[in-house]
């Protein structure tokens, strides 16, 4: 089998059943069981959406308007917890339960199925999948520009990214961990707002009490070189100290920036 759009720099001769699961592309999603508990939840969920529509049109809320508040107010929130279980009705019970009996039919279905038809991998590449998520001697990356797959071995990914963290231009080493003075001073500022009438609800929305360590990694530039492709590094702070402060100040310079004469939504706008 011909890989297409595969490059692999492991130095490892790879299988018929994995280059047919690279031919996929990364997106490719493998047919999984169904999970009767996640199924559950989804149900429960959309009742409660269902309960939340009904409160809400039957109670409107009122919203304060402060009319002295000059700033801007977003719709950053934590998620709501409430379930107003009073506005459960027999018409959304009659539905639960129709659905759940629904639902336990298609697993039956599914279970009959799967004894005589196998999922959407082959055998070959459902072992290659298996086989690609338990080594921790390769790293499989999508490529910096063009939809390609690169195949590298943990030593070379490591020693480019060694490199790459190397440049005291751009990084440096710390001598220990800056996270509690980093939240200090987050929620310090965050307190000054609260005084300057930044909503509660955007105020408890911003406060990360547990942040994540953002994450380094790098996707390789096989259109500068194929044998020793560089690094463009990407620091991923999803959940990090900052990640929703940065959020709340993209909200807030959203509409500016679209009045800049630099400006350009899409394709459309420029044709």
């Amino acid at each position: 089998m011909t890989p297409r759009g595969i490059f692999n720099l492991s130095g490892k001769e790879l299988t018929h059943g994995e280059i047919g699961l690279l031919n996929k592309g990364l997106k490719f999603v493998p047919e999984r069981k169904m999970n009767s508990f996640n199924t559950y939840i989804d149900m429960q969920r959309f009742k409660r959406n269902l309960c939340l529509k009904k409160f809400f049109v039957k109670t409107p809320m009122e919203r304060k308007v402060m009319e002295e508040n000059k700033y801007q107010q977003t719709s950053l929130r934590e998620k709501s917890k409430f379930y107003p279980k009073h506005m459960l009705s027999k018409e959304i019970e009659a539905f639960d339960q129709i659905i759940t009996s629904e639902i336990r039919k298609e697993q039956k279905k599914k279970k009959k199925k799967q004894r005589t038809r196998p999922g959407n991998l082959p055998r070959e590449e459902n072992i290659a999948l298996k086989k690609l998520c338990d080594t921790k001697e390769l790293i499989v990356k999508p490529a910096d520009k063009g939809g390609k797959i690169v195949i590298l071995n943990k030593e070379g990914y490591e020693r480019e990214a060694l490199r790459l963290l190397g440049d005291q231009n751009v990084y440096k080493i710390l001598n220990s961990d800056p996270t509690a003075q980093i939240m200090n001073t987050f929620f310090s500022y965050l307190d000054k707002g609260r005084e300057l009438n930044i909503l509660k609800e955007e105020y408890v929305y911003l406060k990360v009490k547990h942040p994540r360590i953002p994450v380094f990694y790098y996707l390789p530039k096989v259109h500068k070189s194929r044998e020793n492709p560089p690094g463009r590094p990407i620091v991923s702070g999803i959940g990090s100290i900052s990640s929703r402060v940065s959020e709340y100040v993209d909200h807030l310079l959203q509409p500016i920036v679209t009045q800049t004469p630099s400006y350009t939504k899409d394709t459309t706008s420029i044709l």
